[in-house]
């Protein structure tokens, strides 16, 4: 079971380096459910608390064809974008797709938005936050008492598992992609490292930062990029491959704030 907020970044690591899709002007509207304050497992309150989250296709009159996707450390509700649509394994002419944003993504409350909670101010929390944001997005909001599946990759794949755990009734199937049950020992030290990088960044400035600590944010990238996606034999045939004076392996990140990263 999951019960640090460590949890929060045990990773598929090719999922997490796969760049989610923006959001484009034809496809469907961001929405915010508003909930007020959150308490957390721990204890905890997130003051003023929204979860993000996009549909694609129709809830029937029964509700009963919903599927809740949740997404990947890093990711937004366009992790799995590739899977949805008409004729998909998320088909939208059968089922209606609920695709939430994590708390931490900065589209879901998180430190880098939270007006109330800013930055360092804000809160740990842990995978069972997220299940429970999301439970209440389906029954409170929603009016959905079950779905046919809850669906996610990395990160997303640990909520699905803990799904199954915490609302073992809630769904037909569980879709687990590359997730992992519990974080182990190397992805903890990859993750110490990570938030290293972005705290010794001198921009940090103990999270108080005007600029956001690009440098460190890179860094952090390049530590998960080059080190811990990568094996010795890959890089070798990688290189064979490239001409001299080719491209950089990895471009930094950019995307997030780095307290959101650095409170998970």
């Amino acid at each position: 079971m999951i019960r640090r907020t460590f949890a929060l970044a045990a990773l598929g690591l090719v999922l997490l380096l796969h760049k989610a899709a923006a959001h484009t002007p034809s496809q469907p509207p961001h929405q915010m459910y508003k909930t007020g304050d959150f308490r957390l497992e721990s204890g905890e309150v997130i003051r003023d608390f929204g979860i993000s989250y996009v549909t694609h296709g129709t809830l029937n009159a029964a509700k009963s064809n919903a599927i809740l996707m949740v997404t990947a450390v890093g990711g937004n509700h366009h992790r799995i974008d590739f899977l949805i649509g008409p004729g998909k394994a998320l088909d939208t002419d059968r089922y209606f797709i609920v695709a939430t944003d994590a708390i931490g993504n900065g589209l879901t409350t998180s430190p880098s938005n939270s007006t109330a909670q800013p930055r360092m101010q804000f809160p740990r929390y842990a995978i069972r936050d997220m299940v429970e944001s999301q439970r209440r997005l389906l029954v409170d909001h929603l009016g959905i008492n079950h779905v046919a599946a809850v669906v996610g990759p990395s990160m997303g794949g640990m909520q699905v598992l803990q799904w199954g755990v915490s609302q073992p009734g809630f769904m037909d199937a569980l879709v687990a992609m590359v997730p992992l049950a519990r974080t182990p020992a190397w992805t903890v030290a990859v993750l110490e490292a990570s938030r290293k990088a972005i705290m010794l960044d001198p921009a940090w400035q103990g999270g108080n930062y005007t600029t956001p600590p690009l440098a460190g944010i890179r860094l952090w990238r390049d530590i998960l990029s080059f080190l811990a996606a990568r094996t010795p034999e890959m890089y070798g045939a990688q290189s064979r491959r490239r001409p001299a004076g080719g491209a950089a392996l990895a471009e930094g990140a950019g995307g997030r704030a780095g307290d959101d990263l650095r409170r998970q």
